[in-house]
């Protein structure tokens, strides 16, 4: 993730006043499968899973054995198994512990499914209408941390709703292969690019801080 684009303080405008747009460069997601996939995830995280429904996304912290913090994650619910996302910077360790706490299981299986999709956010009080451009059922029916998935001009998208920034805010996982396409439908829908800065700003003024 870059930190800033053109500037902090226009960025941070677009995030409170319009849309702004994030890349999540470098987003850690890790698919968890298998019959103990809801066990093995209660165990690891600060929080069970077994409550989610299909659809549902939980936020929880990745823990180590002695109860310190590796990472913030979101936890999908895809039915018969998981999609860890792990915010950047986290990544690679969160992504390491995962698989080596799995090993020699007979039950769960991790798998990094990272390189298969870019992960964009579009934030900001005016960010619902760009998402209300790849679904076709009202925006406003989405609850805080769902997801959902649908086709848009030919390309499969699964686009949550989970904001940092207090405001509106929706994550679109998109195909590799499609993502310069969707990148450049999400700026032509006016959202601007904005980095880190702006939106650890933004988290912190709703007490949200970036670990």
């Amino acid at each position: 993730m870059k930190n800033v684009y053109t500037g902090t303080d226009e960025e941070y405008q677009a995030l409170r006043h319009g849309t702004g747009l994030i890349d999540y460069d470098g987003v850690g997601r890790y698919r968890v499968s298998g019959p103990g996939a809801a066990a093995f995830l209660g165990r690891a995280t600060s929080r069970g899973v077994d409550f989610l429904l299909e659809g549902q996304i939980s936020t929880a912290l990745l823990l180590r054995e002695n109860g310190t913090v590796i990472a913030e994650v979101l936890v999908h619910c895809l039915g018969p198994e998981y999609l860890v996302e792990v915010w950047p910077a986290q990544a690679p360790e969160a992504g390491a512990h995962l698989t080596e706490t799995a090993r020699g299981s007979d039950d769960v299986e991790v798998t990094d499914v990272g390189p298969e999709a870019r992960v964009y956010g579009v934030e900001g009080p005016e960010s619902f209408k760009v998402a209300q451009h790849f679904l076709d059922f009202p925006v406003s029916s989405m609850a805080y941390r769902s997801f959902v998935r649908v086709e848009h001009d030919g390309v499969p998208v699964q686009l949550s709703r989970t904001g940092v920034t207090g405001e509106y805010g929706f994550k679109l996982h998109v195909p590799a292969e499609h993502s310069e396409k969707v990148h450049g439908q999400l700026t032509d829908l006016g959202a601007r690019e904005v980095g880190l800065d702006a939106v650890d700003i933004c988290r912190m003024e709703m007490r949200f801080a970036n670990l």
